[in-house]
């Protein structure tokens, strides 16, 4: 990892933040992707991220994709991106906790980011996702892969902030998936 790519995957992230709904979500994500293939990541740890990213292009041109099928008793949310949702609030509020912050704090922080962009998901379920899943008690081994992947990742790039982590969860949340 040299300062260049940490450049590269900063103008990319700072370009997704000035994107709206899905187009800064997808270039987020393309940015979060490249940097984790930069810190070492190999493409079958990033297999799915990139399935993910895919789906977003697909869902960009209209073409439905069965990872982000549509299950109304969901709210029109699809099941995959309800707990990877999830996962990246869980592994917010662990790089949050790592900034010196209490857990009742974290967990108050990624609530009011949220709230603050319009969806209301309270300290408790933040909580409780956050304790499910970094206890490896989810049921999907997907979610936890997402979740190690993202802590591991944050973990050996000290550039990555509990503020870069909120706005990246709020980019996500604010994407209609």
């Amino acid at each position: 990892m040299n300062a260049e790519s940490i450049g590269d995957v900063r103008a990319k992230l700072t370009t997704a933040t000035e994107l709206e709904g899905l187009p800064g979500a997808i270039s987020a994500l393309d940015a979060a992707y490249s940097f984790l293939l930069d810190c070492g990541a190999s493409y079958s740890e990033l297999r799915p991220l990139f399935g993910l990213l895919a789906a977003l292009e697909d869902h960009k041109r209209g073409k439905p994709n069965p990872l982000l099928a549509v299950h109304s008793k969901r709210g029109n949310r699809s099941h995959v991106a309800d707990d990877q949702f999830k996962a990246c609030a869980a592994a917010t509020m662990t790089i949050i906790q790592k900034s010196g912050r209490t857990k009742r704090e974290a967990a108050s922080l990624v609530s009011g980011r949220l709230k603050s962009a319009g969806i209301a998901i309270s300290p408790t379920n933040i909580d409780t996702w956050h304790r499910e899943i970094s206890s490896h008690r989810h049921a999907d081994p997907g979610v936890l892969g997402t979740y190690q992947l993202l802590i591991e990742k944050a973990g050996s790039a000290d550039e990555i902030s509990a503020e870069a982590a909120l706005r990246t969860l709020v980019n996500l949340a604010r994407t209609k998936l």
